[in-house]
């Protein structure tokens, strides 16, 4: 698979992405290709103290319909749907989402303010 990093890119960002390249196994690539393909990504979400999202259900998020929530990591467990209720500061969230949703996520789940999609 071509990577293009920027020229821009510091020595640490390209040493940790070749890092994490050797780890993968051909069948990670091929999972990540095939995300692709149908315009995915896997998309890592960290709820902090300033974020709206901080106490919320998933409900209450209204969150595209196309969005998958994989899972949840508080502290050193890995929760699921439907294995807590509210989001707390230090969340991390796994979402499975269509790449044209990525940046309006981020925002829902990150942002001070966040602007809820009317559906």
């Amino acid at each position: 698979m071509p990577l293009d990093i920027p020229q821009s890119a510091s020595k640490d960002l390209l040493g940790n992405v070749l890092h994490l390249m050797q780890e993968m196994t051909p069948r990670d690539v091929n999972a990540l290709r095939k995300l692709k393909e149908h315009n995915l990504v896997l998309l890592e979400v960290k709820i902090t103290a300033v974020s709206a999202s901080l106490g919320m259900t998933m409900d209450d998020l209204r969150l595209p319909s196309e969005t998958q929530i994989l899972t949840l990591l508080r502290g050193e467990k890995a929760l699921f749907p439907g294995q807590w209720d509210r989001l707390t500061e230090g969340d991390i969230l796994f979402l499975l989402i269509n790449v044209r949703h990525e940046a309006y996520i981020r925002q829902v789940l990150t942002s001070p303010t966040p602007i809820l999609l009317a559906e």
